[in-house]
């Protein structure tokens, strides 16, 4: 499509969160495209496997480990793939004495009035709602900062959808957390994608680089990345006291460019496994 027709002579800007380079190019005749990086160097991507109490506990230790008695602002988002599993997990967490909040819903079959009333809840910071329950219909227009955790009970159905919900978390730039809790259903499922199910099934990759691929189009890991929260498989091959202040030796930062030494580390670690 030849824009220049319709320009006049005025400037245009081009927005996009997944835009290639060839989408941009077919756009424009001579276009100035800049590109930022989506690595979201604040959101430790962990997987676990979904079992009896896994949820509740993991709910109690996030409670402790970011103080949300103290800071009450901060909020958790738990991502169903079901409406009805959503309907099934926000009474249940309502009808508990296991942490000290309430929950509401969000899928796409609420009323409009329905939906505002259960948005205004979770995000008035005053409100004892801190805790949405809610199908992939609650995602894009959603910018509260300081949600806290993200929690996919069970797989969403593909990898944009990962990103997507995952990018809720940490928006104010603080250490946050993106847990998916996956069981052997997940990988049966006709509606997970095969992307969904090879990083779950494939312990021996980084979860930063199926994210990196899906958004830049590029190899990455945590292990090239020295200010990222590491997620819960490289965690494992870092040495404890490196964790919170990984390095890549100086040399290989200064001979090799970021994608290829993020290509060796990526193999590298299915070489661990």
């Amino acid at each position: 499509m030849n824009l220049n027709a319709y320009t006049n002579n005025h400037q245009l800007i081009f927005l996009s969160n997944l835009s290639t380079n060839r989408t941009v190019g077919d756009s424009v005749i001579t276009p100035v495209i800049v590109r930022v990086p989506t690595v979201r160097y604040n959101i430790a991507y962990k997987l676990c496997e979904l079992r009896d109490n896994s949820l509740m506990h993991l709910l109690s230790e996030c409670w402790r480990k970011y103080k949300f008695d103290e800071n009450l602002q901060e909020r958790i988002v738990i991502f169903c793939r079901k409406k009805e599993t959503v309907q099934e997990m926000n009474a249940f967490l309502n009808g508990s004495s296991f942490i000290t909040t309430m929950s509401t819903l969000y899928t796409g079959d609420l009323t409009e009035e329905e939906r505002s009333t259960n948005m205004q809840a979770f995000s008035n910071e005053e409100s004892e709602t801190r805790i949405m329950v809610a199908t992939k219909a609650f995602g894009m227009g959603m910018d509260y900062a300081s949600i806290r955790l993200v929690i996919h009970l069970h797989s969403p159905e593909t990898m944009l959808d990962y990103v997507q919900e995952s990018g809720r978390a940490g928006r104010d730039g603080k250490k946050s957390e993106a847990v998916l809790l996956f069981d052997q259903s997940d990988l049966k499922s006709k509606f997970v994608s095969e992307e969904m199910k090879r990083m779950i099934q494939d312990d021996s990759a980084c979860l930063r680089t199926p994210v990196s691929l899906e958004m830049d189009g590029e190899y990455s890991c945590c292990l090239i990345l020295p200010k990222a929260e590491p997620c819960s498989r490289c965690s494992t091959l870092m040495p404890a006291d490196n964790c919170q202040n990984k390095t890549v030796p100086a040399e290989t930062q200064k001979d090799a460019n970021p994608r290829s030494v993020g290509i060796e580390c990526y193999e590298a670690s299915r070489m661990t496994s």
